[in-house]
């Protein structure tokens, strides 16, 4: 190889070198797509958290609208069951039970012996018998014997009857509402 083909063989490769290194425009082209490609990222980041947000924030009125609406519903519940226990005790077979009660617990708290704000008692608590039974009317709770069992019944004084879980629980459902 001559010295005229060595260098132009260099010259060759010089400008093939200079050919692939960027220009000035070329280096801020890139740049500026760098910069935009990276700036759509963050937007697109940005959009996601805010329908993560969204999204979140609409499965939280969703939870908090069901909780409202089970409220209700056991609000609307214990309304019924309130009235059927009223529409019941006014039954002239509801004061019958009551007064067999009293007479064969002898008219005397069975816990503490007192005479004093006497109440007819169910053992097995008026509620879990209109539930156990599915009584909704007075009509099935007329037909219900359990319900008008005397051997169900005691007597109990305000303050014993106010102490029976069945009365507790009672008070905690009325407090609730």
């Amino acid at each position: 190889m001559t010295s005229l083909q060595i260098i132009g063989f260099i010259l060759f490769v010089i400008i093939l070198a200079v050919s692939f290194i960027p220009s000035k425009k070329d280096r801020e082209l890139n740049a500026w797509v760098a910069k935009e490609k990276a700036k759509r990222k963050e937007e697109e980041k940005q959009q996601t958290l805010k329908l993560a947000e969204e999204v979140e924030h609409r499965r939280k009125i969703e939870r908090q609208e069901a909780v409202e609406q089970e409220q209700k519903i056991r609000e609307d519940r214990h309304q019924q069951y309130l009235e059927l226990e009223k529409q019941i005790r006014l039954m002239p077979i509801y004061e019958r039970w009551r007064q067999d009660v009293f007479k064969k617990c002898g008219n005397i708290c069975q816990i503490c012996g007192t005479r004093e704000n006497l109440q007819a008692h169910h053992r097995i608590s008026f509620y879990m018998i209109l539930k156990h039974f599915s009584i909704t009317s007075k009509e099935k709770a007329f037909e219900c014997r359990q319900l008008w069992d005397v051997e169900n019944g005691e007597i109990l004084c305000k303050e014993c009857h106010d102490k029976m879980e069945s009365s507790k629980n009672r008070q905690s459902l009325t407090s609730k509402i």
